[in-house]
C-alpha cells in the first residue's frame, strides 16, 4: 500500500474483510479536501470491495465529497495501489451525519449509494446516479464493522478529532 495518510488503521476482520480506515486528502478544483475513508476489501474476489467516504466537518466549506466524489474515489484508488480490485465493481457509499456539519446536529446517519462510471481509467460522477439507501442495503458484515465516526477519528489520532465532541 502506498501514499496513505499517516492517520491510517488496518485490520483483518472476522467477516473476511480487511478494513482500512484513513483520512483521505485530494485536490479538488477549489482546494485541498479531506474525508474519512473506510475501505472493506474482501478476502474472496467473489465479493466486491465496499468503500464508505464520510463527510467530516473539518473539511473546508465548499469542498464537500458530494461536489467531487469522483475525485475522492480516484485519490483513494491511486493511494491504495490497486488493492480495491476491479474499479467497476467497487461499491461506493457517501456517509453523512452529525459529524459532517454543525447544521446536521442532531441528525441520523445517512448513506448515499454513488454509482460511479469508470472510463479510460478515470471515474465519472453524475448526481443523478446518487441514491439514498437504508442500512439494510449495506452488506451486514460491513455495517456491523462500521464504528461511529468520532471514535474512528479518535482511533486514527486525527488531531482535529476534538472538534467532534459536544
Amino acid at each position: 500500500m502506498t501514499n496513505l495518510d499517516a492517520h491510517t488503521h488496518i485490520e483483518m476482520l472476522p467477516s473476511g474483510y480487511q478494513r482500512i480506515e484513513t483520512i483521505l486528502h485530494w485536490e479538488n478544483v477549489k482546494g485541498t479536501a479531506h474525508c474519512l475513508a473506510r475501505a472493506f476489501i474482501p478476502e474472496s474476489s467473489e465479493r466486491p470491495a465496499v468503500v464508505i467516504l464520510s463527510e467530516i466537518r473539518t473539511n473546508p466549506n465548499g469542498l464537500g465529497i458530494t461536489l467531487d466524489f469522483a475525485g475522492a474515489a480516484m485519490a483513494l484508488r491511486e493511494n491504495m495501489a490497486g488493492e480495491l480490485g476491479d474499479p467497476e465493481s467497487i461499491v461506493w457509499i457517501a456517509h453523512y451525519g452529525t459529524f459532517s456539519s454543525y447544521e446536521y446536529y442532531p441528525a441520523p446517519d445517512e448513506f448515499i449509494r454513488v454509482y460511479l462510471r469508470h472510463k479510460r481509467n478515470v471515474y465519472i460522477d453524475d448526481l443523478s446516479f446518487h441514491e439514498k439507501i437504508g442500512n439494510e442495503e449495506i452488506p451486514s458484515d460491513v455495517l456491523e464493522s462500521l464504528d461511529p465516526v468520532p471514535e474512528t477519528l479518535e482511533k486514527l489520532s486525527w488531531e482535529k478529532a476534538a472538534s467532534f465532541q459536544w
